[in-house]
């Protein structure tokens, strides 16, 4: 069953990407009026009302706090491209991993040979929860800071 477009009564296949009253709403924008539930729009329609609704302003769409959490686990870094962070995560993830590394290892040498061992397994917890947990927390932030502009 093919249905056509609601603004430029074009016909949509059953393959094409169309828009129905809930994703307009859902993403931010205004529905054209008269719009009913039923109702479809063709993507070229969609982005058109994208563009003029945003007065031809760049936005980024919004991002899953979720799909980032999850890929945050998976590839770090991938995470914080989606979200325009990427050097700055870098610059701070390498300033944790090689600024402080070298410090726990020198001060481990530095403890009696006994208390030696307590040190380094403390600094090696450290460095789990630089590796990991730190981004989790800055891919949250950061995530929900850039879904704040988003459409």
């Amino acid at each position: 069953m093919n249905s056509s477009c609601y603004n430029c009564k074009k016909s949509i296949g059953k393959i094409q990407r169309r828009g129905t009253i809930k994703d307009i709403i859902r993403s931010g924008y205004k529905h054209p009026e008269g719009m009913l539930d039923t109702d479809n729009l063709c993507q070229e329609c969609c982005d058109e009302i994208r563009r003029t609704q945003t007065q031809g302003q760049k936005m980024n769409e919004r991002v899953s706090l979720a799909w980032q959490i999850v890929l945050c686990l998976i590839f770090s870094p991938a995470a914080f491209w989606r979200i325009n962070k990427l050097q700055k995560f870098l610059i701070y993830f390498l300033i944790i991993i090689f600024g402080v590394t070298p410090l726990i290892i020198v001060l481990g040498f530095v403890f009696e040979e006994s208390n030696r061992m307590y040190f380094l397994f403390g600094g090696y917890l450290f460095m789990y929860v630089a590796g990991h947990i730190f981004p989790l927390v800055w891919i949250i932030n950061w995530t929900r800071e850039y879904n704040k502009n988003s459409i």
